[in-house]
C-alpha cells in the first residue's frame, strides 16, 4: 500500500518530453525520428494549458533544436501561467 506518488513537476515532464524526443531521433535518425516523434510530442502537449498552439507549431517543424526549445518553452509558460501568451507566441512564430 501507501499513498500513489505525487505527479510530476512541469519542469520534469519537459525533461522527460526532451529526453523521450531525443531518443527517437537517437533510435530512428534524424528524418523518420523528426516523424516519429510527432506524435508524442503532440501527446506531451495536449495536457498543457496552451499547449494546442505550440502543438500546431511544433508538429509542422522539421528542425529538431526548434522542437526541444518549443518544448521547454511550452512547459515553462503553463508553469509560470502563460499559457494564454503562449498561444499568441506559437501562432506568430
Amino acid at each position: 500500500g501507501g499513498p500513489p506518488p505525487a505527479a510530476p513537476s512541469l519542469a520534469e515532464r519537459a525533461q522527460s518530453a526532451a529526453a523521450h524526443y531525443e531518443a527517437i531521433l537517437a533510435h530512428y535518425g534524424r528524418d523518420a525520428g523528426v516523424r516519429i516523434g510527432r506524435k508524442h510530442v503532440g501527446w506531451y502537449l495536449d495536457h498543457l494549458p496552451g499547449g494546442g498552439a505550440w502543438r500546431a507549431r511544433l508538429l509542422r517543424c522539421d528542425e529538431p533544436a526548434v522542437v526541444l526549445a518549443g518544448l521547454e518553452e511550452a512547459h515553462r509558460q503553463a508553469e509560470t501561467g502563460g499559457e494564454a501568451e503562449a498561444g499568441r507566441e506559437a501562432l506568430a512564430a
